[in-house]
Order: structure tokens, then C-alpha cells, then sequence
């Protein structure tokens, strides 16, 4: 195969040598050969005949004329306005458009900032602890009972309640005495109430608030405190 092409070649470039000679000579010398005619074509047409690999072409001294095979009608010359267009004609690419897909980015949310865990402090009432406790409270020569209230957490009145009175305050006896219980109150202390008192006057008595006494007692808005009963205080 590469021989046959090597070979095309060289004829080519004969050809195209022996043209030249050709064309050189009719300008030079005004020769008048006449090519041999084949089956009634114009001889001027055809060219001068040139026998390669046991076929015959013609070589055309017209340079509008292409080289031809035997019975080949030869082609008119292209008018102007005919010939190929060899302009570069430049390839626009097709855009191809595409659906634009907006992308929402949805904002992350901060975590909710870390709560301390709240530690009771326990202050105010303990349920379940009864509020009154009895002591055994050896008599005094001097006491009284008001004296009593000044010594241990009690009232007149809640000595009253539990039955004991002036008569009882022999020196050397020994009383079952009704005291405020210390485990009742908390983070605070127990106060028995007596008469006159109010929540707003102990609270300006101890340099508290009312609202803090009924925090402390568990008590609602519209608690009422009685004589002889006990509250926690600050």
C-alpha cells in the first residue's frame, strides 16, 4: 500500500512537471501539436496523452483544465461568482441555557446557651417537721413568763395554749415548755407570733420585706397569720 502511494506521488509530480515543460514550450517556441483525438472530443481538451502504469491521461495545457481520464468530459471553467468559498467561517457555539436553581441557605440556629442547674438553697418551711416542740425547762427563782419568751423561742400565748400559766412557775420545777422547733425553719430561724404583730411590722422589725415572709412560709397572696403560730424569718 505505501509503495502504490509513493508511486501516485511520483506520477503526480511528473505530470505536473511535464505540464509546466508544455506550457513553457507553446509560450517559447509556438508549437502546434495536436493531440490525438478519442472518440470525438476536442483535442484541445484533452491535452497531450501520457501513458502511465498501461493508462493513458492527458495532460491539459489550459491551467483552467484538470487532468482527465480517457471519455471524461472535461468540466467549464468556474465563473467568479462560482468558486468555492474558502473564508474562514468561525463556529459560534450554541449556548445552551440552563435552569438557574436558587439554593435557600436556611440559617443555622445558635444552640440555646447552657442554664445552669438551679440549686435550692432549702430556705423557708420544711414539710413535715411539726412546728412546736416541747423542752423540759427547769424554773427559775426569778422567772416570769414573760422572762420565759426571752430565754426560749415561745409566748405568753402559746404557753397559754398548752396549759400552763403564773401558777405553774414554781422555782426548781420542771416544765414541759412549747417552744418554736429550729428544724421547722430552713436556712432561717422560727418567730412565734404575738399579739399586735403583723407581717409588715416584723418585717421592719428584722430589716426584711413582707413579700420575703410569705416566701419563706409558702404562704398565698392573701395569707393571715394568727397568734401563737410559728414563721420563719430571715
Amino acid at each position: 500500500m505505501r509503495s502504490r502511494v509513493l508511486l501516485f506521488l511520483i506520477v503526480a509530480a511528473t505530470i505536473m512537471a511535464i505540464g509546466a515543460f508544455l506550457l513553457f514550450s507553446q509560450f517559447v517556441g509556438g508549437g502546434d501539436d495536436t493531440p490525438p483525438t478519442d472518440g470525438g472530443t476536442d483535442p484541445n481538451l484533452l491535452g497531450v496523452p501520457l501513458a502511465i502504469d498501461n493508462t493513458t491521461v492527458y495532460v491539459n495545457q489550459n491551467p483552467a483544465s484538470a487532468v482527465m481520464l480517457p471519455g471524461q468530459q472535461p468540466q467549464p471553467p468556474l465563473l467568479p461568482d462560482q468558486q468555492p468559498t474558502t473564508e474562514f467561517q468561525p463556529v459560534v457555539p450554541t449556548a445552551t441555557t440552563e435552569p438557574v436553581v436558587e439554593v435557600q441557605v436556611q440559617p443555622t440556629e445558635a444552640p440555646p446557651p447552657a442554664v445552669a442547674p438551679q440549686v435550692t438553697t432549702g430556705q423557708g418551711v420544711v414539710p413535715g417537721v411539726e412546728p412546736i416542740i416541747f423542752i423540759d425547762y427547769v424554773v427559775a427563782a426569778d422567772d416570769t413568763l414573760y422572762k420565759i419568751t426571752t430565754k426560749q423561742t415561745t409566748s405568753i400565748e402559746l404557753m397559754a395554749e398548752r396549759g400552763i400559766d403564773a401558777h405553774d412557775l414554781t422555782p426548781g420545777a420542771t416544765l414541759r415548755l412549747p417552744v418554736a422547733n429550729p428544724a421547722y425553719c430552713s436556712g432561717s430561724r422560727p418567730y412565734v407570733i404575738r399579739p399586735g404583730d403583723t407581717a409588715y411590722s416584723i418585717a421592719n422589725r428584722l430589716g426584711t420585706t413582707a413579700q420575703r415572709l410569705q416566701e419563706l412560709n409558702n404562704l398565698n397572696a392573701e395569707y393571715s397569720i394568727d397568734i401563737a403560730d410559728v414563721l420563719c424569718v430571715p
